[in-house]
């Protein structure tokens, strides 16, 4: 017995752990932390969206205990937590129903041929839950997924705006250092050593090239401004253009 006790009481320090043992994965893999960091931020945007979606599910839930109270008991087959006994079940039964999942649990009794439960006739039922599914599952939904792309649109901007700004601070402090004189522009030679380091492979005349589109002025020299088209053009791809085809010959 003693042993019993002591195995369940290790049970119950070692047990509860382990479902903190995802945690260890979010906390140690990068793309997780910003996935879990995103659905979190998402959370309060979709407040308006749950109020709303169980406004939906209350209503409906209260007029079917009204149409259906006790009707769904003399039903064989049917789950305890599809009937329309009291406001919880109803509620149970309707969240069951937006979910789409198990939802012929639900409609079955009210729609099946000929049916006419607590006198309320088919059609009407028909009403009712065709009427949920298009507010609830049509309307609800899609404004829950809307939402959700919305703030993910956002948050990726975001993220967006503020790599652009860590890379324009990067560029700043790399013309400062390459700079000969503090108030003096970046010589042209040296952005060409500089771009053909950075890219591989880059030959002199295509890093001319992009310095010629870089330096807008045309004096050999880049400023700051200038110098913050170095990424963007880095990327760029040079094209050598063949000779023009010489002229037809004169008839």
């Amino acid at each position: 017995s003693s042993s019993s006790s002591s195995s369940s009481s290790n049970w119950l320090l070692l047990h509860p752990t382990r479902c903190l043992r995802p945690l260890l994965i979010v906390a140690h893999h990068r793309p997780m932390r910003h996935l879990v960091s995103s659905m979190l931020r998402t959370v309060p945007k979709l407040a308006s969206t749950i109020v709303f979606v169980g406004v939906i599910i209350i209503a409906f839930s209260n007029l079917g205990v009204q149409l259906y109270q006790g009707a769904y008991d003399v039903v064989d087959d049917v789950d305890i937590r599809g009937n329309f006994d009291n406001a919880f079940d109803a509620a149970t039964a309707m969240t069951v129903l937006i979910t789409t999942e198990n939802f012929p649990d639900v409609l079955r009794p009210a729609l099946h041929a000929g049916a006419i439960v607590n006198g309320v006739p088919r059609w009407v039922s028909a009403v009712f839950f065709v009427s949920f599914i298009v507010v609830g599952v049509w309307l609800g939904m899609s404004l829950w997924v809307t939402v959700i792309f919305e703030t993910y649109k956002q948050q990726h901007r975001a993220k967006i705006a503020m790599a652009r700004v860590q890379e324009q601070k990067a560029l700043i402090t790399a013309y400062s250092i390459l700079q000969d004189e503090p108030d003096q522009p970046l010589d042209g030679s040296v952005w060409v050593a500089l771009a053909r380091r950075a890219r591989p492979g880059l030959s002199l005349p295509a890093a001319r090239a992009l310095l010629a589109v870089m330096d807008r002025d045309g004096d050999g020299f880049i400023s700051v401004d200038e110098f913050l088209q170095t990424v963007d053009l880095l990327k760029s791809t040079v094209t050598r253009l063949g000779a023009p085809p010489p002229p037809p010959p004169p008839p």
